[in-house]
């Protein structure tokens, strides 16, 4: 299910940011921006969560792992008040943090497809 978003340029990531915002409304009916008013993200150092070697970005799938091995992430933003698709926190690495704060502050307006 989820919401399509029409095609939203990034000039920073210099790439079309939709497939990140559809990934973080993936379980909603419509892209609603007011429900993520109120969500609190803090920066965490990664810690595998149980029976996990890695977890990856709920936006865009980048790897995170302990101390940043293999090319991987060491840092992420985690929300514990929402559940990511796997029924897990939410974790998020900076450019779909970034992306997510733009979305809270209306700095960038999707518009469905």
């Amino acid at each position: 299910m989820g919401v399509r978003i029409a095609p939203l340029w990034s000039d920073k990531l210099q790439e079309d940011i939709s497939w990140r915002i559809e990934n973080l409304f993936w379980d909603w009916e419509d892209c609603d921006i007011k429900r993520l008013q109120g969500l609190q993200f803090e920066l965490w150092e990664y810690e595998p969560s149980e029976g996990n070697d890695h977890d990856d970005c709920d936006g865009c799938w980048a790897k995170f792992m302990k101390d940043g091995m293999h090319n991987t992430l060491a840092n992420c933003y985690r929300c514990d008040s929402v559940q990511g698709q796997d029924g897990r926190v939410i974790l998020l690495c900076a450019d779909c943090f970034n992306i997510t704060k733009q979305l809270i502050e209306q700095k960038i307006v999707p518009v469905t497809a």
